[in-house]
């Protein structure tokens, strides 16, 4: 069972362990995961990572998830821009050596695969253009990879979503269509995004595209904060956070579950 998040953005003030308990007693009924997936914009607008890794940490041990049991990959919030003036993944890098335990896998390379337990997954920098303005994938770098072909679970880790949702938002990846055509010549079973801050899913044959809003975006009331658990080929639970209306700014709510068939 895998733990998808996403879009932390992570900033000085905000209750990040509160945030940790609710969605742990949440995941509780359902049992430990085998993975949790972060996809990507651990801080907000290049500053603090930290404290997103700190959040990513907080929750996997109290999930009792180990560091070869974290996935991660940037996203366009991960982008710092340096005292040089240059842009880069410096302190994503940093802190992604901490948290998974492991400089070679938090290194932001455009592409990775990573094999943990059975499941291969492609890790993938969908910001490594460090362009704001839209995601891409470098397609070269993915077919220069190899697997060992002995996973009998294949996972796609990205940060932007594939798909279009609206003329306004053009930040999805651009060359979505290779990077779908190998995933489903490949035998992936899904592909893990967030980005778009919204629940998002697409069939196509073989392969299931599941992105999920943020899980902690500024408080209001009825925001749907999200995060799944996703158990491939059997169920996918959708957990939105419905603020209380009475609160202030919503902060205080419930995590809602919502099955959907694989």
């Amino acid at each position: 069972m895998l733990l998808q998040i996403s879009d932390m953005h992570a900033r000085p003030g905000q209750d990040l362990v509160g945030l940790v308990d609710g969605i742990a007693a949440a995941v509780s009924p359902y049992g430990r995961p085998s993975h949790v997936i972060g996809c990507g914009d651990f801080g907000f607008q290049g500053r603090h990572t930290d404290l997103g890794a700190r959040f990513m940490r907080q929750l996997a041990d109290r999930l009792g998830v180990k560091p070869p049991q974290i996935v991660c990959c940037p996203g366009n919030h991960d982008i710092e821009t340096v005292p040089n003036g240059e842009k880069s993944f410096q302190t994503y890098h940093r802190e992604m050596t901490g948290l998974l335990q492991d400089a070679a896998r938090a290194q932001p390379v455009a592409a990775n695969i990573y094999e943990h337990d059975g499941t291969a997954f492609l890790v993938l920098n969908s910001a490594h253009l460090l362009d704001w303005a839209h995601g891409h994938i470098e397609m070269s770098a993915v077919k220069r990879l190899t697997m060992k072909g002995d996973a009998t679970l294949r996972i796609a880790v990205v940060h932007h979503h594939c798909i279009p949702f609206d003329e306004a938002d053009p930040s999805h990846i651009a060359n979505a269509y290779p990077l779908l055509t190998y995933l489903e010549a490949h035998g992936f079973h899904a592909l893990l995004h967030g980005h778009r801050h919204m629940a998002m899913t697409l069939r196509l044959h073989t392969l299931r595209i599941v992105g999920v809003g943020s899980v902690n975006y500024p408080p209001a009331a009825n925001i749907n904060n999200q995060f799944n658990l996703i158990e491939p080929g059997e169920r996918l639970l959708r957990f939105r956070f419905i603020g209380d209306a009475q609160s202030a700014k919503g902060a205080q709510g419930d995590w809602v579950c919502q099955k959907d068939s694989w």
